[in-house]
């Protein structure tokens, strides 16, 4: 027996393995989507700090990505002068803290049986986001808001199509971004009193 049907073999499990991770679709949960153009602007807007911290099953995650989407929706609201990361609270700072959980195990095993398909078993899987951010106003605390949505990814070959329209990372920059316009539209609300 040649050499040459086994390279064929490898060839084509590399190809559908290749598919198979490429073939990856993502969609968030039930929050209304947001768009950063139709939140009220301000008549003077107003210089704003904010941090992240970031929190993936219990464990702290590294907030560049998700500071770089954060302050990317908020300059396109128009609420603010400028929006620049910060651990110093100024005289506006908002404070968000992001959460993700979701069960490795199930994850893992879905992915598991997928391979032993060949990926014609799809592997999925699910994460709960939450978010918390925090209104400091002239260095106190005047409020909070509290945000919930949840992230869904399927991986099967047959999915392929459509990967450039959900891409899980897009989808999941998108997810960041609304929860923090939610957040954000809810604590800048003038009808909104201040909490005592």
């Amino acid at each position: 027996m040649s050499p040459l049907p086994i390279r064929r073999c490898r060839a084509l499990l590399f190809l559908l393995l290749s598919l198979a991770c490429a073939s990856c679709i993502a969609w968030r949960g039930g929050l209304e989507r947001l768009d950063p153009k139709e939140l009220p602007s301000s008549a003077q807007p107003r210089a704003l700090t904010f941090d992240v911290t970031y929190l993936s099953n219990g464990k702290s995650k590294d907030p560049e990505e998700a500071a770089a989407e954060i302050r990317k929706a908020l300059m396109e609201t128009g609420l603010f002068a400028s929006v620049e990361r910060s651990f110093d609270k100024g005289p506006l700072h908002i404070s968000f803290e992001f959460e993700e959980s979701f069960n490795a195990t199930a994850v893992g095993v879905s992915g598991f049986i997928s391979g032993l398909t060949l990926f014609l078993f799809p592997a999925w899987g699910k994460a709960d986001y939450s978010l918390e951010a925090v209104l400091h106003d002239g260095y106190g605390t005047r409020q909070s808001a509290r945000y919930e949505d949840e992230y869904h990814v399927l991986l099967q070959i047959v999915l392929l199509p459509a990967t450039p329209f959900l891409y899980p990372p897009k989808v999941e920059k998108e997810l960041v971004q609304n929860l923090a316009l939610h957040a954000v539209a809810e604590l800048m609300s003038p009808a909104t009193p201040p909490s005592r």
